[in-house]
């Protein structure tokens, strides 16, 4: 007469076969999603161009063309198990308004890409060429779709080269210097609109107010010049008025010159 299993062994071997199940539909399941990623197409695109003072560099239909093109698919026809959102990434990044870029597909299918774009902090126009600098010290393409409010430069500005700021004798990069500091400056960034560079490495600021310009020089000493100007501002323009000087120069160390 055969022996019955012990009753432990009898709950093993059901603990095991429920796991069996278990594991079985999971594996079905997961065999189910990849089938469903790998065939169905996207439900929407959902791209989010993060404004930059309420304007916008780089335009949606642009974004989409940059994915079709990476794809060689039409965004309304998408596979998503196709879709390899890394490479997007890097595609959408390589256009140079752009800063950041993310892609990702949600549950439902739909493909969502969110944009950071370079804020520019000042415009080139001179003879060698007419772009944008942005707050990084890219160069930015002039776009129709807006236009960035930031002062312009001018005069004998260089080429533009990349990585230029490595290099602290560089006119680029003193442009640079001086275009960043007035970004960050509440006071001087809506009051200076032009910073001109001359013959000689010398830069000229040109207010908004007033028919004078800032002999600026070179950007050594950059902050020190910029608190003597602001003091000069706030408590000598108030009481001799706007119009009273030519040139206001701080090429001089520890003070402000001001000129009739």
């Amino acid at each position: 007469m055969a022996k019955k299993a012990p009753a432990s062994t009898k709950k093993t071997i059901q603990r095991l076969a429920l796991l069996g199940g278990v594991l079985l539909i999971i594996g079905l399941l997961m065999t189910a999603i990849d089938w469903k990623m790998g065939s169905s197409l996207a439900r929407d695109t959902h791209i989010n161009i993060k404004p930059i003072n309420g304007s916008r560099y780089i335009a949606e239909a642009d974004v989409i063309d940059i994915i079709e093109r990476k794809t060689r698919q039409d965004i309304s026809t998408i596979v998503i198990g196709n879709l390899n959102t890394r490479a997007i990434e890097d595609s959408i990044k390589a256009n140079p308004y752009v800063l950041d870029a993310e892609v990702y597909v949600d549950a439902r299918d739909h493909i969502y890409i969110e944009i950071e774009q370079r804020e520019p902090i000042l415009r080139i126009i001179a003879e060698s060429g007419n772009y944008y600098i942005s707050k990084t010290g890219h160069r930015v393409p002039v776009t129709k779709n807006d236009v960035a409010r930031v002062p312009v430069a001018t005069g004998k500005i260089p080429n533009y080269r990349d990585k230029y700021w490595e290099s602290s004798v560089n006119d680029l990069t003193m442009l640079y210097r001086v275009a960043d500091y007035l970004y960050h400056d509440d006071f001087l960034r809506p009051l200076i609109e032009q910073i001109h560079l001359d013959e000689k490495s010398n830069m000229f600021l040109v207010p908004k107010l007033g028919h004078h310009n800032i002999e600026f020089g070179s950007d050594e000493r950059l902050e020190e010049k910029f608190r003597y100007l602001k003091i000069f501002y706030k408590e000598a323009l108030p009481y001799h008025g706007w119009e009273k000087y030519k040139t206001i120069s701080l090429r001089y160390e520890g003070q402000v010159v001001g000129v009739r």
